[in-house]
């Protein structure tokens, strides 16, 4: 029998209540992502973790094409080792 460490990569998308400000939607997120984190299992597989915001930079441009302007949306990206 043998054991092979593979990597899991993943992405989670998150969408902004219409409820909190942009400052209260990054820092709960982070906050959350801090807690998964820190969980056992987490801390000894997790081999990289990102988290990116969107953000109204391009909206003018977005708008002057016809396009619709995208949600607020925070991606939480990671990477893990799994034990087969």
């Amino acid at each position: 029998m043998s054991i092979q460490n593979k990597r899991c990569r993943w992405i989670g998308v998150f969408k902004a209540p219409e409820h909190l400000s942009s400052q209260e939607f990054e820092h709960g997120f982070i906050e959350m992502a801090r807690e998964i984190a820190a969980i056992p299992v987490a801390q000894g597989n997790m081999t990289w973790k990102e988290v990116s915001f969107s953000n109204n930079k391009f909206d003018a441009q977005i708008k002057a094409l016809g396009l619709p302007v995208a949600d607020r949306v925070a991606l939480l990206i990671g990477e893990a080792e799994v034990i087969f």
